[in-house]
């Protein structure tokens, strides 16, 4: 199934320094009909300050503002908190406030209308995958109930655990609204540093991330986009500016039916230029 232009989306974090409502109108004058929106906010990355919101929190007049900014975009997804958040930290006060922040933005997607949340999965230390699996299977069960009821899908996001192991999690869970949010820089740990360097580099990573999207198959329900640069690792770059390779990226979504948004999860100081340019990238790929 071909991609189409309007499954392109920016991730508000690609425009640090603005506010929320700044951000929506910047996207939206750069031609963006799909947003992704911080279901958290008072964070930051390296580029600046992240504009967000606590759904919880916001007044019922608050809450009508935000669905008036949104009413011009036709596409919306939610990034669930992830940072502080331990939803199986063995400490209960810790767990059962890091579920209700989760609770939160599938309850947030549903009054605003979003078609996916992405979550991370956090690990436990000295714990490893296996051991964990069970409480993540309920978890992630948990999660896709409460989403179930507005139609939303919850994504776990590639980088904890392993692609290997995010696929037989959701696979595990076997819940119609649970699948994977492939964010195509986090694959770096599987690219050990000596081999980083090497002429071939680009090439293994872009056959780990296919890899990935074919394993992962029809679970695929949001993906990342941005660039990585080697040998250094940066990730969260402009598009053409490191070493994914975008037409055998966007082949291979469309051969795997891919119908979810394509969004743009940039970390560049100069975040207008560097969101424009990586849309014009995708447009011209998506036109050939």
């Amino acid at each position: 199934m071909p991609l189409f232009p309007d499954q392109l989306c920016f991730n508000t974090a690609s425009l640090p320094g603005l506010s929320l409502r700044e951000a929506l109108a910047t996207g939206y004058a750069l031609g963006f009909r799909a947003v992704e929106l911080l279901a958290f906010d008072g964070y930051r990355h390296r580029a600046g300050e992240l504009a967000g919101f606590y759904w919880e929190r916001m007044s019922p007049a608050e809450r009508r503002e935000l669905r008036r900014w949104l009413q011009p975009f036709d596409h919306l997804a939610l990034h669930a908190a992830f940072m502080d958040l331990h939803p199986l930290a063995p400490n209960p006060a810790i767990r059962e406030v890091s579920l209700r922040q989760l609770e939160v933005a599938v309850q947030a997607a549903h009054a605003l209308g979003a078609e996916v949340v992405t979550t991370h999965a956090t690990p436990v230390p000295l714990r490893d995958y296996e051991e964990l699996r069970p409480s993540l299977v309920d978890l992630y069960r948990w999660l896709g109930d409460l989403a179930e009821a507005g139609k939303v899908e919850i994504g776990i996001e590639t980088g904890w655990p392993s692609p290997t192991q995010i696929v037989d999690l959701v696979a595990k869970v076997d819940h119609s609204n649970v699948g994977i949010t492939i964010d195509v820089g986090h694959l770096l740990w599987a690219l050990p540093g000596k081999q980083r360097s090497l002429p071939e580099a680009p090439a293994l990573y872009n056959d780990l991330l296919s890899t990935h999207l074919r394993s992962a198959g029809g679970r695929t329900v949001h993906m990342h986009l941005h660039d990585l640069r080697l040998p250094e690792g940066r990730d969260h770059a402009r598009l053409r500016t490191g070493i994914i390779n975008y037409p055998r990226l966007l082949s291979d979504l469309s051969a795997a039916n891919y119908k979810g948004l394509l969004s743009f999860e940039l970390e560049e100081t100069d975040s207008i230029a560097a969101l424009a340019s990586s849309r014009e990238v995708l447009l011209t790929l998506l036109s050939t």
